[in-house]
């Protein structure tokens, strides 16, 4: 079946309801790729989108054909990531090129694998919540999960992309106690003091602009820079460790689509190698002009390695905590 035909008949599945954002398609494709490594079958040698959509396709129309290697927590999330998969194309093309590139680096063959999980943000696979007790949700960052003929498990995380968002925590949480009480009631202040006591969808860009950097009253940010400031230890640690999952046990990988490494390789001394600065060129924008944003922006360092933190909201100013973004940093 041609690849027109393919996606005509993917995109009568979608639904005409806001994307499910729980079943990210990279988790599929990577998972078919980790599994075909050196394995000669059909598909080794000629992945490309065309073929994997023909093959999940094949899957949701008959799902005895799933491979057992492949363990899916329902076998309706197959539809699911079909779904996703129509509408990447040249994603999914390019991904499939750089996967097959960089895996070799890795030493991966397929003889060693036995299953992969594939988990996504919703895991309901025993093996997978045994090997996660104790650790929080944050520290598990992985999409699969891959099990070798060894025992040995691996965590895999799958990013869409080199931008994708690497971690998403909240700010008042991360400062905690006194801290998160005492910025609420500053929040709810500064916004009444400002004419919007109450959440009003219709004065959303009225009170994001409340938040913006030129506001140099803005008894919220303020308070917030200070606190972030006293509690920098708490900051990093509360940064670093769960972005680079140095407290998970087992091996953790992360592809962007481009590039695959080891998130949690050892590194002595993390911490004492890590920094966090307010950094100002991340408020101007390529024309060297302030950014129109409701956000403050920070740059992490890791051991040299720059991320870009953007503390931005996620949801209703009134009710929200604000999160804290991070993201590769390609520009600085």
């Amino acid at each position: 079946m041609d690849s027109d035909k393919l996606q005509v008949m993917a995109a009568t599945l979608v639904p005409s309801v806001r994307k499910n954002t729980d079943f990210n398609c990279m988790e599929l494709v990577d998972a078919i790729l980790l599994t075909s490594l050196g394995s000669g079958g059909p598909f080794a040698d000629e992945f490309n989108y065309n073929s994997l959509l023909s093959m999940t396709q094949t899957w949701v129309n008959n799902p005895d054909t799933i491979p057992p290697v492949l363990k899916f927590n329902h076998v309706e999330d197959v539809e699911q990531y079909l779904i996703d998969m129509s509408k990447k194309q040249k994603m999914i093309e390019s991904r499939v090129i750089h996967f097959l590139r960089e895996v070799n680096k890795l030493g991966f063959r397929r003889e060693d694998i036995q299953f992969v999980y594939i988990s996504g943000k919703k895991n309901t696979h025993p093996k997978v919540a045994e090997l996660n007790v104790g650790l929080d949700a944050k520290e598990c960052k992985a999409d699969i999960y891959i099990e070798k003929t060894n025992g040995e498990m691996i965590g895999w995380s799958c990013k869409q992309c080199g931008g994708a968002t690497k971690s998403n925590y909240s700010v008042t949480k991360m400062l905690g106690g006194e801290d998160e009480k005492l910025l609420s009631t500053i929040k709810l202040d500064y916004l009444t003091e400002n004419g919007f006591p109450k959440h009003d969808k219709s004065n959303r860009g009225q009170v994001n602009r409340l938040f913006y950097p030129n506001k140099k009253d803005n008894k919220y940010w303020n308070t917030m820079r200070e606190k972030i400031q006293e509690k920098k230890n708490v900051v990093l640690e509360g940064l670093v460790l769960p972005l680079l999952g140095l407290n998970v046990k087992y091996p953790l990988y992360e592809f962007n689509g481009k590039t695959i490494h080891m998130l949690n390789d050892d590194l002595e001394d993390v911490l004492s190698k890590s920094s966090l600065e307010e950094y100002l060129p991340y408020y101007l924008n390529k024309k060297g002009q302030q950014r129109s944003a409701a956000k403050m922006f920070y740059q992490l360092v890791v051991d040299k390695k720059k991320y870009k933190v953007e503390i931005r909201w996620k949801g209703n100013v009134h009710t929200c905590s604000p999160q804290f973004q991070i993201h590769d940093d390609f520009h600085f």
